[in-house]
């Protein structure tokens, strides 16, 4: 399917737009990605030119909106924006793209929000060049100084993700909920996900070992519900109250008096649980104990609480 340049243009400023809105990175490792992020909006429309305006003036004095332009894709922008605003509030929409883990989202959920950017970042620049490179032509070619600050964009992205398995670990657990989630709510684990489940992913629960294994395993096999069910309870961590776990158990019940040869079993899944709440009261009790240590910046032993 063919792209006219007023739809790259539109698409590449919207680009540039979500990249110079990410907040400004405070972690010393990423710190390099401020300056190149800054600059952006400059390398988009340094060379932008209207020789008529003297005459014409500019594209706001048009009487047309046009997205070959910075102030037409504004305007699309906000109208587009408004028609949203009208659609049917946010629960009659699709609950599982709202919920479904990405790897972004993934490490958000656990305070990796800036390593979250990272990723962020190189989606969006393997976007621009769908968008400046589907044609090698004047086009591309007039955008070359914003093109080599989002290839060191995503270079620098590499040399990050390529050091930190973190982000192969977030990016298999999106794959693996790819393949749990079977977009049937009558299905038991698709029902537990979106009603019982709070948080889909807590990453200090689950090795890398284990996801690279898990992820490989379901490559070549296809899963009871049982055990797609005890997956997504291992992979959420959570520690459910009673009303939630009497939902849980309400949905094996119900699940298993209609499906007579994938049944589920509900004493395993109790253990589950059960070792899910262990796992949190160790982690929480951890969290709270107070380290002391000396300290070589003030000379002084303190604890982390004073």
């Amino acid at each position: 399917m063919g792209l006219s340049e007023s739809e790259r243009y539109s698409n590449i400023v919207e680009i540039v737009n979500q990249l110079y809105s990410l907040n400004e990175f405070k972690d010393y490792r990423y710190l390099v990605f401020n300056k190149i992020i800054k600059d952006l909006w400059y390398c988009l429309l340094a060379d932008s030119a209207n020789n008529s305006y003297w005459l014409c003036g500019g594209t706001y004095n048009e009487n047309s909106i046009s997205s070959t332009n910075i102030f037409g894709c504004a305007m699309i922008k906000a109208k587009d924006g408004e028609e949203l605003g009208n659609k049917p509030s946010i629960n009659e929409y699709n609950q599982y793209d709202l919920k479904l883990p990405t790897a972004i989202s993934v490490l958000k959920w656990n305070g990796y929000s800036e390593d979250a950017n990272v990723l962020k970042i190189f989606t969006l620049t393997e976007k621009y060049f769908y968008y400046i490179n589907r044609y090698q032509d004047g086009f591309s070619k007039s955008f070359i100084q914003l093109t080599k600050n989002i290839c060191e964009l995503q270079g620098l992205c590499y040399k990050i993700i390529s050091n930190d398995a973190t982000f192969l670990k977030c990016w298999l657990i999106e794959k693996i909920y790819e393949k749990l989630i079977v977009y049937n709510i009558n299905d038991a684990v698709d029902n537990c996900f979106l009603n019982v489940i709070i948080t889909p992913v807590r990453l200090n629960n689950i090795s890398f070992k284990w996801i690279y294994n898990l992820y490989k395993e379901l490559q070549m096999k296809k899963m009871s519900t049982e055990k797609r069910l005890v997956i997504s309870l291992v992979l959420s961590g959570d520690s459910f109250h009673s009303f939630q776990l009497s939902k849980l158990f309400s949905i094996i019940e119900n699940y298993n008096k209609l499906n007579k040869n994938d049944k589920i079993n509900p004493e395993l899944i109790e253990k589950i649980c059960i070792g899910n709440s262990k796992i949190k009261e160790k982690f929480d009790k951890e969290s709270k104990e107070v380290y002391s240590g000396y300290c070589d910046l003030t000379c002084q032993r303190t604890g982390l609480n004073d």
